[in-house]
């Protein structure tokens, strides 16, 4: 997943297996299954992978779109 942010919506991640790192805003953070992860639009975010992770994610907003994004390279 590429570094991105949305404008007009939030996001809510729940890991349901697997272990990895998010990067929110810069800020990395490891995790691991039943870990719930919150966005706030406008936040950058990613997820990178140690292991296979499936995770689920819930969009919250009044515009979604796949139009909704804007991409960033990771420092």
């Amino acid at each position: 997943m590429k570094y991105h942010s949305h404008d007009n919506r939030n996001e809510v991640w729940t890991i349901i297996s697997g272990t990895g790192k998010t990067i929110i805003d810069g800020m990395e953070q490891d995790v691991k299954p039943g870990d719930v992860i919150t966005i706030d639009a406008g936040c950058k975010h990613t997820i990178k992978a140690l292991t296979t992770i499936k995770l689920v994610e819930v969009q919250i907003g009044k515009d979604i779109s796949v139009k909704d994004k804007h991409v960033f390279e990771l420092e």
